[in-house]
Parts: C-alpha cells; sequence; structure tokens
C-alpha cells in the first residue's frame, strides 16, 4: 500500500518502510503491497446530495460516470473526480436498499434492489426502464438478492440468500439465471460449505469464456462455476494473510482477467488470478485515505482504476496502479 502523508519524517519513514519489508517477507505468496496507490477520496455521512449514507455499491458508466448507491434508498452519479452530477431515488426503500448495481454491455444499469426482491433496470439518468422478480423461495423469486452480473451472452445471474417465515429451519443461498427480460433460466446452490455449497453470496462476475465467479462471503472463499452451475474450483480461506480472505464481500473481474476482490472483515482490496494466487493486497483499517472501514463494494474501470465503496467512513475511494499514479504525478510535476 503506498500512501505518503505530508510532514512524515524521513527517517521515519525509511524506518517503517524497511519493518513492512520485513513483515511482508514473511508472507505466503508474492503478492505487492505497493502495486496501488490511493489516489482520491470523496464523500461525507449525511443525507444530502452529494453526501453517502453507507454506500454499498458502486459502478462506473462508458463515459466515467460514477454511479453510487448507498442506504437512502437513493443512486446518485459524480464525475471521476467526485462533482455531484445528478441521482435518484428507487421507486420504492421502504422495506430496505439495493446492494449491487452493474453496467450492462449496452449501457443499462442493472440493481439488485436486495430488500424488494427483483431486479431493476435504469437509464442512465434514472429512468426506470423495467424490472422482474418477486419474493419467494420458489424458481425464479427472490429472497434477498445480493448482487447481478451479466454473462457474455447476455444472460442475466444473481445471487441470493435468505429465509422464508415458514422456511426459517430451511435458507436459501443460491445462483440463478435469467434472460434480459426475467425468464427463468436455471439455479444451483444450497446452503452448506462443501463444494458448490454456499452461505450468504454476496458477489458475483462472469468472465469472457462464461466462468462465474462468487464471493462466498460466510465461508471466506471464492467459488467458480460453469455458465450452467458445474462446479470447477474454490479458493481462499479465513485468515489475513495474502490470498486468503475474510467475509468477501464483492469482487469483480478487471481489464488483465484477474479478480479484484474487496474484503468486509478485512478491510482491505486483493488482486487474485482466477486460481486464487495473490497478486496484490491494498488497504487496512483506518480513516484516512488507502483506510477502509467495513468497505461492500468493488469495481474496475478498462484503464485499471479501481472504485471501492467505503462503506463506514461514508465515501467513495479511487486507487490507481501505482506505476500510472508516479506517471501522472511527473506529468503534472513537468508541466
Amino acid at each position: 500500500m503506498r500512501i505518503l502523508k505530508a510532514g512524515t519524517p524521513l527517517p521515519l519513514l525509511l524506518c517503517f518502510t524497511a519493518m513492512v519489508a520485513m513483515l511482508c517477507a514473511g508472507c505466503s505468496g508474492d503478492a505487492q503491497d505497493d502495486a496501488y496507490t490511493a489516489v482520491l477520496a470523496w464523500g461525507k455521512e449525511g443525507a444530502r446530495k452529494g453526501r453517502f449514507n453507507r454506500p454499498r455499491t458502486v459502478a462506473v458508466s462508458a463515459e466515467g460516470s460514477v454511479y453510487v448507491a448507498d442506504m437512502t434508498g437513493r443512486i446518485q452519479y459524480f464525475s471521476r473526480k467526485g462533482k455531484l452530477l445528478g441521482g435518484w431515488r428507487m421507486p420504492d426503500y421502504s422495506n430496505g436498499n439495493a446492494r449491487r448495481i452493474r453496467f450492462l454491455r449496452d449501457g443499462t444499469l442493472c440493481v439488485a434492489d436486495t430488500h424488494n426482491h427483483r431486479i431493476c433496470f435504469f437509464d442512465k439518468s434514472g429512468k426506470l426502464l423495467s424490472h422482474f422478480g418477486e419474493h419467494g423461495a420458489a424458481p425464479g423469486k427472490f429472497l434477498m438478492v445480493s448482487a447481478v452480473a451479466e454473462g457474455p451472452d447476455g444472460t442475466i445471474y444473481t445471487t441470493e440468500y435468505g429465509t422464508t417465515p415458514t422456511q426459517r429451519a430451511d435458507p436459501i443461498d443460491r445462483i440463478q439465471k435469467f434472460t434480459r427480460d426475467g425468464k427463468w433460466l436455471g439455479a444451483w446452490g444450497r446452503t452448506g460449505s462443501g463444494p458448490g455449497e454456499l452461505s450468504r453470496p454476496s458477489g458475483i462476475d462472469i468472465d469472457n469464456n462464461g466462468l462465474v465467479y462468487v464471493a462466498d462471503a460466510i465461508n471466506h472463499r471464492i467459488q467458480v462455476f460453469t455458465s450452467d452451475g458445474r462446479y470447477v474450483r474454490a479458493f481462499g480461506r479465513h485468515g489475513e494473510k495474502p490470498g486468503e480472505l475474510n467475509h468477501p464481500f464483492d469482487l469483480c473481474i478487471g481489464p488483465s482477467g484477474n479478480l479484484f476482490v474487496i474484503e468486509f472483515g478485512n478491510a482491505r482490496m486483493q488482486e487474485l488470478t482466477t486460481d486464487g494466487k495473490p497478486v496484490a493486497v491494498f488497504g487496512t483499517h483506518g480513516p484516512d485515505l488507502g483506510e477502509f472501514y467495513q468497505p461492500w463494494g468493488i469495481t474496475v474501470t478498462s484503464d485499471g482504476s479501481i472504485f471501492v465503496t467505503d462503506t463506514w467512513n461514508h465515501r467513495i475511494q479511487v486507487l490507481k496502479p501505482s506505476a500510472v499514479s508516479s506517471q501522472q504525478s511527473a506529468n503534472k510535476a513537468g508541466s
């Protein structure tokens, strides 16, 4: 993690750097802790426009606008530098709020409207285009729909967990798949900790080959499935070392094909290969730039910029690859 605070004495900084290097030498894997730099944060706690109340999820449009859903039942969108551009309320937020938003390839914003048990589709200005779903445990219905993603063929995948009043001893933890207009195509998964079993799946993404990656939050792991639900592999275990996980609440696939995982429990971001090898680790618990407090959401843009919902710090943080950040700083200094 590369964060230099103004006024840090050079001897103290050098001592700290050496100590970190010694600690990392004993870590498992070859994960870098200086691969990314925190370059920007914006947001304060509050219900006023431009502020956040525990932002849960973030998505970036093809044009570069940053969309954020928080606990006030609204979606706001900003420039990449944090200037408020607009926003809207969800159609119904009396029962609770959305936990995941993602842009589809055609530019439609897809929302997992968790507590209203449905998937909603909006245009970029907030016009509701369509929705599908209703409460229930039957195939095609939703309990707590927690995440949504689009496959390479346009199929919509969702993660879900919860119970019904009459089925509290038989919880639901599953992935479902639908056509864009809500036709049910199939489902897989059941509650448990074995291969293919799930406990509060909270994030999902699909690679270009159709493999489905799921953040299996309570099991502290990532699971991989084929598009028809066949179990492929899992990686991660509960812990703090590189490659270990503590409540992974969201994931996405970056432009390099690697996975980017946000950990609620470890207050950090990890970059992993698709077979679980740690590549980079960034973040620790705290209120400063580059520190997180129970983060929930993550997205990565085509230029490698990472946007994180730093949920209990009520803000968005932006990370960039350190080489890119250093070059941009040099360009500014020379201009």
